[in-house]
């Protein structure tokens, strides 16, 4: 997926794009891209991530050649968290000495008494045993921040995985137990005690998964909002003193609080009292050794990518120490480096151009809505108000992120990601009773993804995708429709999909359809739902529809309106045939291409547990083989691969 990439010579004429346009686009790519090592997932989204990345390498290793770095400022922080990542003598030297303070507080607890406040220490680090805390705009209240308790405390990566007995999932489950006794053992226990510690921490995980949502339960969010008076969190967990852990948490004093799962917290409450205490410690110590395992010595970081890279996801090789230092200077001070990104690499007519796009997105959107036969006039008159309220960013933030009061040392990293979640929380914990701010934005420029805030019914548009295969200023706009409108009109349908349509045009979580209108989308939902399920992930396990249903229905949304959003860009323009390729036929090879990619065998196992995207073979075929408009344009017939009969198509926006 370079730059300026051939794109049409890329094209597979050995496979009918009636039959299969995933492979008639794709395949000769993939099989002439092999997929690097230390990759699990590849393709065109990760080739300009990669871009990226370089791009953010240069910015910083220009930062640390400087010598006039005013102390407390962003280029001295981002230099010197860069530093002490890279710094690999250091982190030797320390070994897990590094968060001796961390295991000295979990030695420390004694009584059941002393759990709230060492828990709420180790969550404002980052650790999140037990349960998660965090403040959020209140879903059915969006212009106050609200504190949310959320399950939490695993380290496998979904509840099924302690409970299914297929061979994988158990193979996957008794390496784990192997992994956390190496990491016990690593930190200076003996082999005996860190075999007892591994049983500990999976009895005590194995009670919690059984007790949490599972990954298509967690899509249902009405049934999380469960806003108590404060005091009413003792009566799920009495054996915690919640103001005790607020207080360590750094939180001010709140009236009420949004429960998620008030059963997984009354499960909390059950281990706390019938699980001996020092089974609870090995707990801790094995989520805080399992949580910066990466961050320490060699040893622990070879251990950590054993299990949570090659076992867990099919990695073949460790990513390269400036990558995974890169990851967390993104993440802690994504912005400053941000700023650094776009001043570099984000051109404004890119800005304009997208703009644009967008509007004609909206608009296509807009008359969609109107023509829509399954819903009432009452219901659409909501929807386009509810379209007519949403907002967009393009790029970056109009008003930069202030990291005054984090401080960044050049040779302590495990302490700086501390000290970054710190900040974090703080900021967050500030919030409580002010006004929202509806300037921040959730990922960091140089991000290669977009999103749908549903609260504030805003679509978010980092510059970092705003780049090829997805967006390139001089290109034929078929494929920047296909590619980058579509992804546009896939975040756009995000704030009417399964979740999205559950939040009014307030951004508020309320009931705004006819009862009919609801049923009626409901069922056209439980259509993609069936259709998804019947695709093959990997061998013998399918798709999960009920996971990936938002997705799908922003896919098949997204690609629809932007086909229309192009079409509406053309009008007054003569045809143009480029490579033999009319202009609907470009336009879905846009999506196409920026939906090439592949996966390994394991990583996708995962996905189909955890992910709410399709794998990419189905982020094409599927939507596609639905849409009259590819149809049309590529002339299918009854017989061929991606033929649905007109009656049998799935249309929702």
């Amino acid at each position: 997926m370079a730059k300026k990439q051939d794109i049409y010579s890329q094209l597979d004429d050995s496979v009918a794009p009636t039959d299969d346009f995933f492979s008639y686009v794709n395949a000769k790519w993939i099989q002439n891209n092999p997929m690097p090592d230390t990759e699990v997932r590849w393709g065109g989204f990760y080739v300009l991530r990669e871009e990226n990345r370089d791009r953010l390498r240069d910015i910083l290793e220009h930062i640390v050649k400087k010598n006039d770095l005013k102390q407390g400022s962003d280029q001295q922080k981002l230099r010197d968290l860069w530093l002490s990542g890279v710094d690999e003598a250091r982190a030797e030297e320390l070994g897990v000495e590094a968060i001796r303070p961390q295991l000295d507080l979990i030695a420390g607890v004694s009584a059941v008494s002393d759990l709230p406040l060492v828990l709420a220490q180790l969550q404002a680090i980052g650790i999140d045993p037990f349960w998660d805390v965090h403040v959020n705009e209140d879903w059915k209240k969006n212009d106050t921040y609200a504190l949310y308790v959320f399950q939490d405390g695993l380290g496998l990566p979904e509840r099924d995985y302690y409970f299914a007995e297929d061979e994988k999932t158990a193979s996957i489950r008794q390496s784990y137990i192997k992994h956390i006794e190496k990491l016990f053992v690593l930190a200076g226990w003996t082999k005996e005690k860190a075999v007892g510690a591994a049983k500990h921490t999976l009895e005590i995980e194995t009670r919690l998964a059984d007790a949490s949502m599972t990954s298509v339960e967690l899509r249902d969010i009405e049934r999380m909002y469960n806003k108590v008076p404060f005091d009413h969190l003792g009566t799920y967990t009495p054996a915690i003193n919640w103001s005790t852990f607020m207080e360590g948490f750094g939180t001010p004093k709140v009236n009420e609080v949004v429960v998620a799962q008030p059963e997984f917290l009354e499960r909390c409450q059950e281990i706390f009292t019938d699980t001996p205490l020092d089974a609870i410690k090995d707990y801790l110590i094995a989520r805080l050794l399992d949580s910066v395992a990466g961050l320490l010595s060699n040893d622990f970081v070879e251990e950590n990518f054993h299990f949570n890279g090659a076992i867990l996801t099919g990695a073949k090789e460790i990513q390269p120490r400036w990558k995974r230092v890169l990851a967390l200077v993104d993440g802690a001070l994504g912005e400053a480096l941000g700023r650094e990104y776009v001043s570099r690499h984000f051109p404004p007519e890119a800005k304009e151009h997208v703009n644009q796009m967008v509007d004609n997105l909206m608009s296509a959107y807009r008359e969609r809505i109107k023509g829509l036969t399954w819903m009432s006039d009452v219901t659409k008159e909501r929807a386009l108000e509810k379209l007519d309220r949403m907002s967009r960013k393009l790029g970056y933030p109009d008003t930069w992120r202030d990291y005054s009061a984090l401080e960044i040392v050049p040779d302590e990293l495990v302490q700086n990601a501390f000290a970054a979640n710190l900040f974090e929380v703080h900021r967050l914990n500030q919030k409580i009773g002010k006004p929202v701010d509806k300037t921040e934005w959730s990922m960091s420029p140089p991000t290669v993804n977009a999103y749908n805030d549903l609260v504030q019914n805003e679509i978010v548009f980092p510059a970092g995708i705003m780049q090829p295969p997805f967006f390139e200023h001089e290109r034929d706009d078929a494929l920047n429709y296909g590619a980058m409108g579509a992804v546009i009109g896939h975040e756009i349908t995000h704030g009417f999909d399964d979740q999205g349509s559950t939040f009014d045009p307030s951004g508020n979580l309320a009931l705004w359809w006819t009862s009919e209108d609801r049923a009626h989308f409901e069922s056209l939902t439980k259509r993609v739902v069936d259709q998804f399920n019947t695709y093959i992930a990997v061998d013998d396990v399918h798709v999960n529809g009920e996971l990936t249903v938002g997705e799908n229905i922003a896919d098949l949304g997204g690609v629809v309106i932007g086909y229309y959003a192009y079409m509406k860009s053309l009008e007054g323009k003569p045809e143009e045939i480029i490579h033999g390729m009319t202009p609907a036929q470009r336009y879905f090879i846009g999506w196409a291409i920026g939906e090439c990619g592949y996966w390994r065998d394991e990583i996708t196992r995962v996905a189909t547990k955890t992910d709410p995207h399709s794998p990419p073979k189905w982020r094409v075929n599927g939507p596609f083989s639905q849409l009259s408009e590819f149809h049309e344009a590529f002339q299918t017939k009854e017989g061929d691969g991606m033929w649905v009969p007109p009656n049998e198509r799935i249309s929702i926006w």
